[in-house]
């Protein structure tokens, strides 16, 4: 029996940051879908159902810690982990992941090898049975 490969939800306002992350994460055997807006988030997750949400920090309709909350509360956020994903400094991430409810921050760089598995250990995390 085949293992399916890990569904990987990225949001994020730029569409380079998009198309980078999408080609790098599934070199590294991920199956990845971008999004380039935060409307409509949680219906996303609900659709798509993903192992992981991946969500950009500045974005100009809605930031990414506010998206995280209001997803939170319509409990989208029960149906996967939803990590902070940006280029700010980790001690920043942490403490916007711990006021907005978000399950753990992934640092952009062009280590994709790193990303990969830092999202292999947040779902080790929070492994649900059924998932």
């Amino acid at each position: 029996m085949a293992i399916r490969p890990i569904k990987v939800v990225v949001v994020d306002d730029s569409e380079f940051v998009l198309e980078i992350t999408k080609h790098e994460l599934e070199a590294q055997g991920l199956e990845v879908f971008t999004v380039n807006s935060p409307i409509g988030f949680s219906q996303l997750l609900r659709d798509r159902k993903p192992d992981i949400a991946l969500v950009d920090v500045s974005m100009p309709a809605l930031q990414g810690p506010q998206l995280i909350s209001i997803a939170h509360r319509h409990g989208a956020t029960n149906i996967c982990p939803v990590v902070l994903f940006s280029d700010r400094s980790r001690s920043e991430l942490e403490q916007l992941a711990s006021m907005c409810g978000a399950a753990g921050v992934i640092r952009k760089s062009d280590d994709w090898e790193g990303i990969a598995l830092e999202i292999r250990r947040i779902l080790g995390r929070h492994h649900r049975p059924g998932h």
